[in-house]
């Protein structure tokens, strides 16, 4: 931007309150020979503290290491009692509870919660890329992004190359929504990602984390307009593989911050004055451009949340619109889920109409999956027979997105991981004036 518009800062102080179980992973997965528990918590190891400390074990460490089975008895933990060692606790970096279940011996492994210095927080980038996220659901986005479906449905499958045809479209579509997402908001050196600075929310004690054993619940829809959800369980040869019942699935277990907590961070909004001459370099400041709105008038962050609180509700309209549609066709236990998720969803509606125009709803950490489930959001009448098209295979408007992931504490007490309440807090007009 460098001698190109007029700008100033914004500055704001934020504050997340989170409403349902967050996970916003690390990349880590912390394995069964790392942790152990007793009746109350769960401890994972420092396991360099126990080599270190107890070099009479190193051989049967080693041992566990290596050989460890996935089970809950082959682990340090144990090791360390069958050793007699008093002060196990004392060998643990942190320990947590279970959010949702107290039988730990299911637990054979979970995600790891990201953390700074060993202490959980909420990135600045998963705030600010949920909001880019929210800001490319829009209908002129799908409409371009039909498109690009349309032309590349054109690659056909061959007997002999069908499998390598549909992942050579896959493949196109990724990069195709990659150039439709940078004609809509900008080159990495002139995006509109970049009026928005989002910090880091400061960090809290390791103990706030809790464990969380979360479900993914599929919908199967059909040709004459009836669905019936199923429970993920895994893959086999590259397939989904469903269950009927939640409790047939070990879902998946991971850290999470629990409800309740509210956790605080700061943000600054870049106000700009493009030249006329340098404009075509900024596409969201085109008047053509849906973006053009947002960064028109004087309270560009205020005009952003409505836009999201905005979809929010569209988005708990079509949601309670699909879930009342497969209430006849379930097991009696997936009819009381279905019907709790129902007022789960009334419930979020219920917060979302109390907002202040400094205050948004949005789900963190839950944006995973086909790409036109993030960039699309629900999709128009003229999707469908894109998807199908480009799929080369049975699509159904009842079933998308496909996926929800839910926290059941019990059958009559449903969650939707994810979901936080961001308010800001202006601190200064103008941090800076300047010519960039």
């Amino acid at each position: 931007m460098d001698n190109l518009v007029k700008s100033f800062w914004k500055t704001y102080r934020y504050e997340i309150e989170i409403i349902t179980p967050v996970h916003i992973g690390s990349g880590n997965r912390i394995k069964a020979f790392e942790f152990g528990y007793d009746s109350e918590k769960i401890y994972v190891l420092n396991v360099d503290k126990v080599a270190k400390e107890l070099p009479e074990l190193t051989g049967e460490i080693i041992q566990v290491l290596m050989e460890s089975d996935g089970s809950n008895v082959n682990n340090l933990f144990e090791l360390l009692k069958r050793s007699k060692v008093s002060n196990v606790q004392n060998f643990s970096k942190y320990a947590v509870k279970g959010y949702n279940f107290r039988n730990y011996n299911s637990l054979r492994d979970f995600l790891e919660h990201v953390k700074s210095a060993g202490c959980p927080y909420i990135p600045g980038s998963s705030i600010k890329g949920c909001f880019m996220k929210e800001l490319a659901t829009f209908p002129t986005v799908q409409s371009k992004a039909i498109n690009i479906l349309q032309y590349l449905s054109k690659i056909q499958n061959t007997k002999e190359r069908k499998k390598e045809r549909k992942k050579e479209r896959m493949q196109s579509f990724e990069k195709e929504s990659k150039k439709l997402l940078t004609d809509i908001f900008g080159d990495p050196k002139h995006s509109f990602g970049k009026i928005l600075r989002i910090g880091d929310s400061a960090c809290l004690e390791v103990e706030k984390l809790q464990i969380a054993n979360g479900k993914i619940l599929g919908i199967n829809g059909q040709r004459n307009g009836s669905c019936k959800i199923a429970w993920f369980c895994g893959k086999q040869d590259g397939m989904s593989i469903y269950k009927d019942e939640p409790n047939q699935t070990n879902g998946l277990f991971c850290e999470i911050l629990p409800p309740g907590l509210k956790l605080q961070g700061h943000a600054s909004v870049l106000h700009i004055e493009p030249t006329s001459s340098e404009i075509s370099k900024y596409p969201w400041i085109l008047k053509t451009n849906h973006l053009h709105n947002f960064v028109s008038g004087n309270s560009v962050l205020l005009d952003i949340l409505a836009f999201i609180r905005n979809n929010l509700s569209n988005y708990i309209h079509t949601e309670k619109n699909i879930f009342k549609s497969i209430t006849s066709y379930q097991s009696s236990n997936n009819r009381i889920i279905v019907y709790n998720y129902l007022q789960f969803l009334e419930k979020i509606e219920r917060l979302q109409q109390n907002l202040k125009e400094n205050e948004v709803l949005v789900r963190l950490g839950a944006h995973t999956g086909f790409i036109t489930k993030s960039i699309l959001g629900y999709p128009s009448p003229n999707l469908i027979p894109a998807l199908k098209n480009f799929l080369k295979g049975t699509v159904h408007a009842n079933e998308f997105p496909k996926t929800r992931k839910l926290i059941l504490k019990d059958r009559n007490d449903v969650e939707q991981v994810g979901w936080v309440k961001i308010s800001f807090y202006a601190e200064k007009d103008v941090l800076n004036i300047s010519t960039h």
